[in-house]
C-alpha cells in the first residue's frame, strides 16, 4: 500500500501563525519599497517580489517561509513557486491589509469600554445642557429667528462641532 503525501495548505492565517513556534519561521514582506515605507508587520524582513528568486533561499536558511504582499494574491503565487522548488513556503492570508484589519478589530473597544464612554457622554450632556440650551433658546427668542409656520431641520450627531 502506497503512503499518500499530506498536502499542506498554501495559505496561513495570522492566528495560525501566532500559535506556532515563530522561531522556526521567517516572515517576508514582498511589497515594493514605497509600500514598505508605510509600514511592515513587526519582525518581517523586506525582499521585493522581483528579488525573491535571488535572495530568499539565503535569507531563509533552514526556516519555513511566510510570504506576504498587499492582499495575499501575489505572495500566494510566489509561495507556490518556492514549494515547487522544495522550500516550505506559505502565503499570509489577506496579506498586509488582512493583518492590519485583524489588528484594528482587536483594538476595538469592548462593551465595558463602550458603556463607560456612554456614561461619560451622558454626564457631560447633563452638566452643560442647561448652559448651552438656554443660550440657544434665548438667542432664538431675542433675535426673533423663528416665526410661526417656519420649517426647521435639526441634525445632531455625536461628532465634534456637528450641531446644526
Amino acid at each position: 500500500m502506497e503512503e499518500k503525501e499530506t498536502i499542506r495548505p498554501i495559505e496561513i492565517t495570522w492566528e495560525e501563525l501566532q500559535s506556532r513556534d515563530l522561531d522556526r519561521y521567517i516572515l517576508v514582506d514582498t511589497r515594493g519599497d514605497e509600500a514598505v515605507n508605510y509600514g511592515m508587520i513587526p519582525g518581517a524582513i523586506a525582499i521585493p517580489e522581483c528579488e525573491l528568486i535571488d535572495r530568499l533561499a539565503a535569507a531563509a536558511g533552514d526556516k519555513k517561509v511566510i510570504l506576504y504582499c498587499s492582499r495575499g494574491q501575489n505572495s500566494k503565487v510566489s509561495a507556490e513557486y518556492f514549494r515547487e522548488q522544495g522550500m516550505e513556503a506559505y502565503s499570509l492570508q489577506g496579506g498586509y491589509t488582512g493583518w492590519l484589519l485583524n489588528l484594528m478589530q482587536k483594538e476595538q473597544p469592548g462593551e465595558k469600554e463602550n458603556e463607560r464612554a456612554r456614561e461619560i457622554e451622558k454626564s457631560i450632556r447633563k452638566k452643560f445642557h442647561k448652559v448651552l440650551f438656554s443660550r440657544f433658546a434665548k438667542a432664538i427668542n431675542e433675535y426673533d429667528m423663528i416665526q410661526e409656520n417656519d420649517k426647521i431641520a435639526v441634525c445632531i450627531s455625536g461628532g465634534k462641532d456637528s450641531m446644526l
